[in-house]
């Protein structure tokens, strides 16, 4: 981890008053916590793998335990691996009060599967693939 990343980043939103187009995400939750300590008005995003729908556990790069819905308070989206999204995450998600926008979805095929399961957006390398849609 880049020491100060944080600080920078908040400076430069700041700076070029990118409030209104910048959202800052992260497996991290020491990025997520400075992030929110330095500028609350900078909109995050907790990106996960996935969770278990049986119990109460979450994957970020590790297993954790716990409901990934309830930690996360600050953040306005928990953003989930297209390959682990279904129909029971984006109900969980939005019940709390989240949106979630999966990642990373470079096929239209997939994107077009989860706009029909109700997902607020897609995170994506290969927006070219989408521009004709």
């Amino acid at each position: 981890m880049c020491s100060g990343i944080e600080e920078k980043v908040a400076a430069l939103i700041k700076e070029r008053a990118a409030y209104g187009w910048t959202i800052v995400q992260s497996f991290d939750d020491s990025v997520m916590e400075n992030m929110y300590r330095i500028d609350k008005a900078i909109v995050t995003h907790k990106l996960i793998v996935g969770i278990a729908p049986w119990l109460p556990f979450y994957f970020d790069g590790r297993w954790r335990w716990g409901d990934v819905f309830k930690k996360y308070r600050n953040q306005e989206a928990i953003n989930a691996f297209y390959r682990f999204t279904n129909k029971y995450f984006i109900e969980k998600a939005h019940d709390a009060g989240f949106k979630t926008y999966i990642w990373t979805v470079n096929d239209p095929e997939s994107a077009q599967r989860l706009f029909g399961l109700g997902v607020d957006g897609i995170i994506t390398d290969r927006v070219e693939r989408f521009a004709d849609r």
